[in-house]
């Protein structure tokens, strides 16, 4: 039966695996095809014609990653490398909090059994079970694992976590992520390569995703 259940997590993994190898592809095609600094200069352009509007569609982007399949470390990142860290740090740090505003606010208007559909029994309980023992606590711990990060929110609201302890571990955790993605990308704006961009982007989140997941089998035996 081990055996059985370790193949089964395998063969559910390998599918956003694969999605998230085929969509990084996807977004370092530029670098590959124009080359670093002309894909620099291009964002830079974006940047200057975008204006506002560049910021507006970053922050819906980081709100809706709680419900889309939002590529949120890129996002966050190309926030920091088109207006620095500073600005790159509030734009991000504004679209984490009102994404975790929508997911908690859904997760309380549908409750367990809504969260069991959206989410599936066996994410659901262990977030459940990761809530109960750690409490507030499961926000900052899941904050930076892509997938998790998300139903954790939705978790918190259907298990209607006290809105105070919430948003104070809420707001420092998406603090603490927001800094870190718009500091990887103003890292492009200072001179460094988009390479460093591009690993503090993919492979930490990738990288956290696997620990987390990682876990599942062993979990699930039990």
């Amino acid at each position: 039966m081990p055996g059985s259940v370790e193949a089964s997590w395998l063969q559910r993994s390998l599918r956003p695996a694969l999605a998230t190898l085929l969509l990084v592809a996807a977004i370092s095609l530029p670098f590959v095809v124009l080359g670093e600094q002309r894909t620099l200069d291009w964002t830079r352009q974006l940047v200057e014609h975008a204006g506002s509007a560049l910021v507006v569609a970053l922050v819906s982007l980081l709100a809706l990653d709680v419900v889309l399949p939002v590529p949120s470390s890129w996002v966050a990142t190309l926030s920091g490398a088109s207006f620095g860290f500073w600005a790159g740090l509030a734009v991000n740090w504004l679209g984490l909090n009102l994404g975790s505003a929508l997911g908690y606010s859904l997760g309380r208007r549908i409750g367990r059994v809504g969260a069991r559909r959206m989410l599936g029994e066996r994410q659901l309980s262990r977030l459940s079970t990761s809530f109960e023992r750690h409490g507030t606590w499961s926000i900052p711990i899941f904050r930076a694992v892509p997938v998790l990060a998300e139903a954790s929110v939705i978790v918190a609201g259907s298990l209607r976590l006290s809105p105070a302890r919430y948003w104070i571990a809420s707001l420092s955790s998406n603090l603490g992520v927001a800094a870190v993605y718009a500091w990887a990308g103003a890292m492009a704006l200072d001179g460094a390569s988009w390479l460093w961009v591009f690993l503090g982007s993919t492979l930490l989140p990738g990288a956290l995703w696997t620990i987390a997941h990682l876990r599942r089998p062993a979990a699930s035996a039990s």
